[in-house]
């Protein structure tokens, strides 16, 4: 029988990251007016079930993949004229995620929900089983996980607005991809095992 930590599920959501919230004063344009995002992330979170295990965020968006110093990106990021996740960077993620557990010698089950995912050629994995929720299903992730990473992000894009209006540095309102990415990899680490845990056995999940 498989174990909760060989089980994991992997959910997709959206963030904005060329804007910092328009609720905290002082952050209008030049004519005044707020300012909306115009730039989106998709963003790929996958985590096993009892929470050992939180897999790097799969980042995608439109603009060219930035240039990364000797520490690398704080997370996988790929790009694309649409901005999310393809199947092609999908079949790259579970190919690295199987080279990995062949690695470890481990067999895991992956729950998914998109159907994009559904069109994946997986007969070339050998240590990831990949199974798909019922569609309207709300996958465990999106039961309070994502909302936590959501909120972590966006606290720390009001921290970086309030320094830069403290210090009157107007330029420091812009937020640009790279550290978009280290927001996003923040909030992910930032989220407990036990709540992980928790979405994973909470009333209705996979039903």
């Amino acid at each position: 029988m498989i174990g909760l930590v060989d089980v994991f599920s992997a959910t997709e959501t959206s963030l904005w990251y060329d804007f910092l919230p328009d609720q905290a004063a002082g952050l209008c344009g030049s004519d005044g007016r707020a300012r909306r995002a115009t730039q989106r992330l998709s963003v790929l979170l996958c985590a096993n079930a009892d929470g050992s295990e939180k897999l790097p965020p799969l980042v995608a968006g439109k603009s060219a993949k930035p240039r990364a110093g000797q520490a690398g990106l704080p997370c996988d990021y790929t790009a694309n004229s649409k901005g999310g996740v393809t199947t092609q960077a999908l079949a790259k993620y579970l190919k690295a995620l199987d080279t990995r557990m062949a690695a470890e010698s481990r067999r895991v089950l992956l729950l998914a929900g998109r159907l994009a995912a559904q069109s994946l050629d997986t007969s070339g994995l050998r240590h990831v089983q990949l199974a798909f929720f019922p569609p309207g299903t709300v996958q465990p992730l999106e039961r309070g996980v994502v909302q936590q990473v959501k909120g972590h992000y966006r606290q720390a894009m009001l921290l970086k607005a309030m320094a830069a209006l403290e210090g009157q540095d107007r330029s420091g309102l812009q937020l640009g991809l790279m550290e978009a990415l280290h927001f996003v990899a923040a909030a992910w680490q930032a989220v407990e095992p036990s709540d992980i845990a928790a979405c994973f056995l909470a009333p209705g999940t996979g039903d």
